[in-house]
């Protein structure tokens, strides 16, 4: 799938939580000189785009006039655009610029356009022997180099005393602070150190993925994975000589093998306690058109309450990455009753998961015009203030409501009815008192309502028209 739309409405997302491969889309003013252009003449709200042998929808309702859209092909290649009575195209090539219009008879006007083109990145390479071994497959992964890059950060000034980056009352820190506290001093320590204090933490854990140790006890780059953050290029690539220097003084290997018992045990709460297996199955039955080969649950005991996701699709293979902390029992979870414990426990994966399914969903709906309006004024719906105000674009504002409102139908279909009030009432109060989504809890008891009142066989991404209405009757 080519992608072309996007965001649908051509704003780039602020902290999405996906990656789209193969074009991105970026909204951008500018002033064309007194020319000619070709155009494409339409009475619809799309034309088609063909590139590199797909097909897509190019959404031209609700996009202004003078708009660039950036798009990224790996070499020499024809760019066309069809409509019911018209049509187009282009031959173009890497760091090439074409301009045309396109005239909307339906609206009486026309939009001038300017598509930019730029070599495509590489984000994973799925060759066929991966593609034998993962299909159908679910691991979950404390890698040896993702998890050198969280020591490093637990060693760092800034992890050790940044809120919700390191997870520090436990034997596990514990014990890394005691094998490797006297290398504190490394430069290694330091850059991480760094790059956490300069907002690179997300992006410098999930990239750390795409590295692996050799047979002889060297860092070097995955042949299969490339970048997994939302960079273009891969934010620790340029540390591996330090890296190596503190993973060799350090022993870390040893220490890594060692620990493989209390790996193993954290592996089987994800697979055997918290049911990683009937999550997956709730989502692939309410959004039955997104589908994955691969799923991989990735995660660090020493992470704390930092949560992420990944999905890419390279040589017809889709793979979906949740990167998670490890739920460990608190004071919490223990006056939850034994029957509900372990799906309360299971929220944060399941909304790293899910943002797999809902995303790609609400990108296929196309609702870009539409999302425009609703999300015209973000402080009707978020307080910008709080968390929620990492979520100002229209796409991930609505993702991320519907994101925590599919906990509760999860809990619909699990727990006992007696237990349900009370939960739903907890995730409203951190949705809206401590994460600031302001309309929450009434969205949330909406949407519990209509799920229960469903037709039999009927899914959430059916209930989307109803979903995108409560928000249109509510938007002021």
């Amino acid at each position: 799938m080519i992608q072309i739309s996007g965001t649908s409405s051509f704003e780039s997302c602020t902290k999405m939580k996906n990656v789209t491969i193969f074009v991105f889309l970026a909204l951008h003013i500018f002033v064309y000189g007194q020319s000619t252009f070709p155009e494409i003449k339409t009475y619809d709200d799309v034309v088609h785009i063909y590139l590199g042998g797909k097909k897509d929808r190019f959404p031209i309702a609700g996009l202004s006039d003078h708009f660039t859209a950036d798009i990224r092909i790996p070499a020499v290649d024809t760019v066309g655009l069809i409509s019911e009575m018209d049509s187009i195209a282009f031959v173009v090539g890497p760091q090439d610029t074409i301009d045309f219009n396109v005239v909307r008879l339906n609206m009486g006007d026309t939009l001038r356009c300017r598509f930019t083109f730029r070599e495509e990145i590489r984000y994973a390479s799925f060759t066929n022997g991966f593609k034998r071994e993962h299909d159908g497959k679910m691991n979950v992964e404390v890698p040896k180099v993702y998890e050198l890059v969280n020591i490093l950060f637990s060693l760092a000034k800034g992890g050790r005393n940044k809120p919700g980056t390191v997870r520090k009352n436990t034997d596990y820190f514990d014990s890394v602070q005691s094998r490797f506290g006297r290398y504190s001093d490394h430069p290694a320590v330091g850059i991480f150190d760094s790059l956490l204090t300069n907002g690179k933490y997300l992006d410098t854990k999930m990239d750390a993925y795409a590295f692996e140790f050799n047979v002889d006890g060297k860092i070097v780059e995955s042949p299969i994975y490339h970048i997994l953050s939302w960079q273009d290029t891969n934010s620790i690539l340029p540390f591996l000589a330090p890296m190596n220097d503190f993973a060799a003084k350090s022993g870390f290997l040893k220490f890594y093998v060692d620990r493989q018992q209390y790996y193993n045990d954290q592996y089987s709460t994800f697979m055997d306690t918290l049911q990683v297996d009937r999550m997956i199955t709730w989502l692939k039955r309410n959004f039955p058109q997104t589908e994955y080969n691969s799923y991989k649950i990735v995660y660090s005991p020493l992470v704390d309450s930092n949560q992420s996701s990944w999905h890419w699709e390279d040589n017809g293979f889709k793979e979906l990455q949740a990167h998670v902390n490890y739920p460990y029992l608190t004071p919490y979870y223990f006056k939850l009753g034994p029957e509900i414990r372990d799906v309360v426990r299971g929220d944060i994966l399941f909304t790293e998961l899910n943002h797999g399914f809902v995303n790609p969903e609400t990108t296929r709906k196309s609702y870009g015009l539409i999302f425009r309006e609703i999300f015209d004024d973000m402080s009707v719906w978020i307080d910008t203030d709080m968390p929620a105000g990492n979520y100002q674009n229209p796409f991930a504002c609505f993702n991320e409501y519907l994101n925590w409102g599919l906990v509760s139908l999860r809990y619909y279909d699990t727990v006992p009815e007696s237990e349900l009030d009370g939960l739903r009432r907890e995730i409203e109060k951190m949705m809206v008192e401590h994460r600031g989504f302001k309309k929450f809890a009434r969205f949330n008891q909406f949407l519990l309502e209509i799920y229960k009142n469903r037709a039999e066989n009927q899914t959430i991404a059916d209930l989307y028209p109803l979903i995108v209405s409560w928000f249109q009757i509510n938007r002021a």
